[in-house]
């Protein structure tokens, strides 16, 4: 019991290792128009590549639009005239208003590393069940 409690444990802290932080850190993918960020004090014209941190404010004037992307977690689109706040509430569910979309097969990775991690915490109990078994004949 204590082997198999051990392998859990082992292969847990494997799955928090292995999985994306998301601590609200995006990246402007997309800009088209004039989009403003205001980062930190300051306000700055948006550009393709531009790294965002929690609490960054983006700002598509006019006819402005920007893709926020978050690791390829999902990405939120800033559109003509709106305000996003970068953070958590802006991958789904969304539940502040803007546009939280996912992003086709990007959750691919998350399942697969779901599977393979799991299935190895099933390899684990196993096989310290089979060595328990064996110990006690």
């Amino acid at each position: 019991m204590k082997k198999a409690v051990v392998a859990v444990v082992v292969a847990a802290m494997g799955f928090v290792a292995a999985a994306p932080a998301f601590a609200g850190e995006g990246v402007v993918s997309a800009v088209d128009g004039k989009v403003m960020v205001r980062h930190g004090d300051a306000f700055v014209p948006a550009s393709s590549g531009m790294k965002l941190v929690d609490g960054d404010i983006v700002s598509a004037l006019d006819k402005g639009h920007a893709v926020v992307a978050y690791g390829g977690l999902c990405s939120a689109e800033v559109g003509a005239g709106t305000t996003s706040v970068v953070g958590p509430a802006l991958c789904p569910p969304a539940t502040t208003g803007q546009l939280g979309s996912v992003m086709g097969g990007d959750y691919m990775p998350l399942i697969i590393g779901g599977l393979v991690i799991g299935g190895g915490i099933t390899a684990a109990v196993i096989v310290a069940n089979r060595s328990n078994d064996g110990a006690s004949n």
